[in-house]
């Protein structure tokens, strides 16, 4: 039994497992993905697997993979230790969400020039692509936000 956040993290999960050559785990063989609902349900995942290990009197496979969210490090390590006392595996991303894995500038640039040069969705060349300064300037707008989240997340009874 695998908690994610939701389907969509298993199908990313899934198809990075393809990508490294896993081939169970691309096809999803013998995993039970089940939809957490999010960060929140961390403690919930922890009472379950515990009720199950009781009821059973034996520990499932159960693991739950969750994104970092604007959760410190030590929040995180404080839920991924909890995690582990009741779970199999029990992991954080290191980055806000799953998709953040995929903003890497050279694949990105990759997938881009190769989409350009198949003129797919009518895609048609128009000078290099600086993929860098489009990441930077999508992103730059938004870090004030999340420093505030994050401080937010750090100090809850802080307005």
């Amino acid at each position: 039994m695998l908690f994610v956040e939701g389907d969509y993290d298993f199908k990313v999960l899934r198809r990075f497992a393809c990508k490294l050559g896993l081939p169970e785990l691309a096809a999803g063989l013998g995993i039970t993905a089940l939809e957490s609902g999010g960060f929140g349900s961390w403690e919930r995942v922890t009472t379950l697997a515990a009720g199950i290990a009781e009821v059973l009197g034996a520990r499932l496979m159960i693991a739950a993979i969750y994104d970092r969210d604007f959760f410190c490090r030590e929040q995180l390590s404080y839920v991924v230790n909890t995690l582990s006392r009741v779970l199999e595996f029990a992991h954080i991303h290191a980055r806000k969400e799953i998709e953040n894995y995929l903003l890497i500038p050279a694949p990105l640039k990759r997938a881009i020039e190769r989409s350009i040069a198949g003129g797919l969705h009518g895609a048609k060349r128009t000078g290099d692509v600086d993929i860098d300064t489009i990441l930077h300037d999508l992103t730059e707008p938004m870090q004030d936000d999340v420093q505030t989240q994050i401080l937010k997340r750090l100090h809850p009874d802080r307005k």
